[in-house]
């Protein structure tokens, strides 16, 4: 198994420690912190999806002195960029890190640190975000393992530039030690040492005095709120056009329709569970043993969800969405 670091993320479904595969983050960093960004997995085309542009990457010393930044790119669904930031001082540790990204939506599922003088690295993951409020959507991309030997998936939390579509970030700043060497210490209070921005500048504040932030979830049944408190935002064509199925044991519909600020194309999760991502609406998918009068069936072939329900003494099918994608993750 692949040498691990602490890193903090999704535990039975509260923020706890995971181990985070070393070889995600960047080694041998040329003059200053090299920072690694990947984008979580999937989209739709390369034009509209989980991929997007990071406008910079910024690094300040211990004392939140500016070091430099490193020039933006873009980054594809489920890939990675390194960002060298350029130091007048490469020896100087980054101790906090920030990006911003351009004026399309990226969804970020994890942040790597390397710092010049080979002290420990560190890892924010999508987690974190989903967590803190920010809007997140589920990813399948490995980036560790869970102490029982399972994969570890992290969530990815969107940036967007000018926050067209409701995104209510443009900018992170992160302290690196915090999810780096201090994790375990941080776990409690794992929205503590980073905070997000409106705009696409650097952030000038420290996060390292940031207060708890409550997470998200809705403790009641989605269905039960108003349609204006599910967060049901507009989303992009592409969204409306997939539907993921996912079989992954951590990746629950329920998840997806309780939250206020997750955001992405309608999902079925490992626990038999439809959301409609446009309403927050959860549906069970029938089950051919014990069918459920109003459950959902996905025909394959055509890429459509069916309603079962029954019509006098007739049961019928009938469509509620159709897609051009189906995507399924395992």
């Amino acid at each position: 198994m692949a040498a691990a670091i602490d890193a903090i993320g999704l535990v039975s479904g509260v923020l706890g420690i995971v181990s985070f595969f070393q070889d995600n983050i960047s080694s041998q960093p040329p003059q200053g912190a090299t920072v690694r960004v990947k984008a979580g997995l999937e989209g739709g085309d390369e034009d509209a999806s989980t991929s997007g542009n990071i406008a910079a990457v910024y690094g300040w010393n211990t004392n939140n002195n500016y070091l430099g930044q490193a020039d933006g790119s873009f980054i594809d669904r489920g890939d990675f960029v390194d960002f060298t930031i350029d130091q007048n001082v490469g020896g100087q540790r980054a101790e906090y890190i920030g990006l911003s990204a351009e004026n399309d939506a990226v969804c970020v599922a994890w942040v790597t640190v390397s710092q010049f003088d080979d002290t420990r690295g560190s890892a924010l993951t999508g987690d974190v975000g989903s967590e803190c409020g920010q809007n997140w959507y589920e990813n399948v991309e490995i980036a560790g393992f869970f102490d029982d030997g399972s994969d570890y998936r992290p969530r990815c939390s969107w940036l967007d530039g000018d926050m067209s579509e409701g995104i209510p970030s443009a900018a992170m700043k992160f302290a690196s030690s915090y999810y780096g060497e201090k994790t375990t210490d941080s776990v409690n209070n794992a929205c503590g040492g980073a905070i997000w921005g409106a705009d696409t500048g650097p952030i000038s504040g420290t996060p390292d005095a940031a207060p708890p932030t409550r997470r998200d979830l809705v403790t009641r049944d989605p269905a039960t709120l108003p349609i204006s408190q599910r967060n049901t935002k507009p989303r992009q064509q592409w969204m409306h056009e997939k539907l993921v199925v996912s079989n992954i044991t951590t990746h629950r519909a329920e998840n997806l329709c309780g939250s206020v600020t997750s955001w992405g194309p309608d999902f079925v999760g490992s626990d038999g569970q439809y959301c409609d991502m446009e309403t927050k609406t959860l549906t069970p998918i029938c089950d051919a043993a014990k069918p459920v009068d109003g459950c959902f069936d996905i025909d394959h072939s055509s890429k459509t969800v069916l309603k079962r329900t029954t019509v006098g003494r007739r049961e019928v099918q009938l469509p509620h969405k159709s897609f051009k994608q189906l995507s399924y993750w395992s």
